[in-house]
């Protein structure tokens, strides 16, 4: 499969691309961060710029913190602050975001360090956010937790569940350290839902959270009913992924080949097809590196904090 770029965009000086959503072949959503605060969301229609949103004028909301994340829903978008409240957007009324209250957000730890969201994904069947969570030490490496967060349909307010992690008993023995094995759990690298079951990308333990470990002791995409039982284990290439706008395919940078982009059906995940990463075809100016991809309708979108591109697809 080959690519060619329609469009560039840059986030502005001093500002970085903090998030970016496709909620359907024409409307892309943009969140634009300074100084590690959410600062603006712009919105595109094909790929042009008609709208641009101050989050800082969004009053009953933080907008100073970092630890947000960043989720599409069926009719909108939106950001949750730490696990305490969101702000939800509806397409058809982008100026009046709705602030919702989490009635009961996980409390802070005996070093009074708390919980935030790195990972989440709508869930159509039931109407929750199915969230990747981080530890409390480890907060900036990926999620240790998964939690659902009930959304009321008035956006009254909102309930956590239960924290879940990853059962090591299903997945492959990895390294760890026996005077502290409650610092050793299995990493959450993305997190996504299709006909209401959960997919869980990790690649092992504590060593991929250490500078002299390994970063991938696996790689594996674990597939969990609806109740969070474990199904089976799909196992592929080492490398870092995430899932496409329509949850159909999952995107991996593989570690030993990050010039390529390998494409897996989320049915069985066997590998669809690849596309190569250049200069001419899709990077442009840009470097490969950190890069995350979307694939919805003919278009082809690649993009880090530093740039997007959105690219045609070329069926050769």
């Amino acid at each position: 499969m080959k690519t060619e770029i329609i469009q560039t965009y840059k986030p502005g000086d001093g500002y970085l691309f903090d998030k970016i959503l496709n909620l359907d072949k024409e409307t892309t959503i943009i969140f634009r961060s300074k100084y590690n605060a959410p600062s603006f969301f712009d919105v595109l229609n094909n790929g042009i710029l008609v709208n641009s949103f101050d989050l800082s004028k969004i009053g009953g909301f933080d907008t100073s913190t970092y630890q947000k994340g960043y989720f599409k829903t069926k009719n909108g978008f939106g950001i949750i602050n730490m696990t305490e409240d969101l702000l939800i957007w509806e397409t058809n009324d982008l100026d009046n975001p709705k602030t919702v209250k989490v009635s009961n957000p996980f409390p802070p730890d005996e070093h009074l360090r708390k919980l935030y969201v790195i990972k989440t994904t709508f869930d159509e069947h039931t109407n929750e956010l199915i969230c990747g969570i981080s530890d409390y030490f480890y907060y900036n490496y990926p999620p240790r937790y998964i939690s659902s967060l009930i959304i009321e349909k008035t956006f009254a307010g909102a309930k956590w569940t239960t924290l879940f992690e990853l059962p090591k008993q299903n997945f492959p023995r990895t390294a760890s350290i026996q005077s502290n094995e409650t610092m050793d759990w299995l990493n959450i690298r993305e997190i996504f839902v299709k006909n209401a079951d959960i997919f869980v990308h990790s690649t092992g333990g504590l060593s991929t959270r250490l500078k002299s470990g390994n970063m991938f002791e696996f790689s594996i995409v674990a597939k969990f009913d609806n109740k969070k039982e474990w199904v089976k284990n799909f196992i592929i290439e080492e490398g870092i992924g995430n899932i496409n706008s329509t949850n159909e395919l999952f995107i991996l940078q593989p570690k030993t080949k990050k010039s390529k982009l390998y494409f897996y059906n989320t049915t069985d995940f066997t590998m669809n097809f690849e596309i190569a990463l250049t200069s001419k075809q899709n990077l442009g100016e840009e470097k490969s590196n950190e890069i995350s991809a979307d694939i919805i309708g003919d278009r082809f979108y690649i993009f880090n904090q530093r740039f997007l591109n959105i690219c045609r697809l070329i069926n050769k």
